[in-house]
């Protein structure tokens, strides 16, 4: 057995009272991903390699899955736990996981525009532990026993990629609650600082990572007070990323080191200018951030975390 799998053994007592040592089945709830492009993304597939990075076996069942054909009674028997991820509780298709007396888990990610809907669902469904992303939120659902669980990235699919970074400035995302900031950065980029700027709208998966590769800086805004996707991502690809303060961050990764932070349109405005005539500064950061990312926010990392909790609970 090697010490990667030996970490993963829970110990568990039989009704001898004897204890004795187990691999734990995990069985994960969540839709099959709706677009082709960014398949290989989907949390659930993310969260079962890297199960299986650490010796574990885990299932994925849910709609549109290979498998929904099968009641989940059925499926749920040969599994320790349930790890549920789909985050949008009136969807109709989830089981009722109230009756089970296995160990239930969720992962509540989009708590910051859903938060009523999840700490319903976790009444509802009896949730045993939840895993929140949302640092305002953890307190939230302490009598579910809550614990702050970040957003992580997967690094088999998210890396530097040996592409020139021909962009200046670029942004890879939905537009939401960006377009006016998206907007005073393209006017400083035509009567400022001379700079290409690119906005990449829904562009997934692996044209994601190559779009995100190819900048030299990548603006980003959490939504809400969401610590997104792309923040992790971003970093995975070694690329220097502007975000702004949001709550959470500072618990995640040294602002000025791993990153950089602004506040307003000034110090968004200003802090491009900076960086862009710093080019070995700006790396620096971008080859620090990096690092810091692939150490400690990876799917891997964040299932090791779940072990640990786990330990403690089956």
């Amino acid at each position: 057995m090697s010490g990667a799998e030996a970490d993963v053994d829970v110990a568990r007592e039989d009704v001898a009272g004897k204890t004795r040592l187990l691999r734990p089945r995990i069985l994960i709830i969540q839709e099959k991903g709706r677009h082709a492009a960014n398949a290989e993304f989907r949390e659930s597939l993310c969260v079962q390699r890297a199960f299986a990075r650490l010796g574990l076996d885990s299932t994925i069942w849910g709609l549109r899955q290979d498998n929904f054909h099968i009641p989940y009674e059925e499926i749920e028997k040969s599994h320790d736990a349930v790890l549920l991820l789909e985050n949008y509780p009136e969807t109709d298709w989830l089981p009722e996981l109230g009756r089970s007396r296995k160990l239930k888990i969720f992962w509540s990610i989009d708590s910051h525009v859903v938060l009523e809907g999840h700490l319903a669902m976790c009444a509802r469904q009896r949730i045993d532990l939840v895993l929140n992303s949302i640092w305002d939120h953890v307190p939230a659902f302490r009598r579910h026993g809550g614990v702050y669980f970040p957003n992580a990235y997967p690094d088999e699919l998210v890396h530097p990629f040996p592409v020139k970074r021909k962009i200046d400035v670029g942004f890879c995302g939905n537009i939401l609650n960006r377009e006016s900031w998206l907007e005073k950065i393209r006017r400083r980029s035509f009567w400022g600082l001379k700079f290409r700027f690119q906005v990449d709208e829904f562009v997934l998966g692996q044209e994601m990572v190559r779009a995100i590769n190819a900048y030299r800086i990548h603006f980003n805004r959490n939504h809400s007070i969401d610590v997104n996707y792309r923040t992790f991502e971003t970093l995975g690809c070694r690329t220097f990323l502007l975000t702004n303060e949001t709550p959470g961050l500072r618990e995640l990764f040294r602002i000025g080191t791993d990153l950089v932070t602004y506040r307003d349109e000034k110090d968004l405005l200003d802090k491009i200018t900076h960086y862009l005539c710093h080019p070995e500064e700006r790396e620096t950061i971008a080859r620090l951030g990096h690092e810091h990312a692939r150490r400690h926010h990876t799917y891997e990392v964040r299932m090791k975390m779940l072990l640990d909790l786990l330990k403690t609970r089956l």
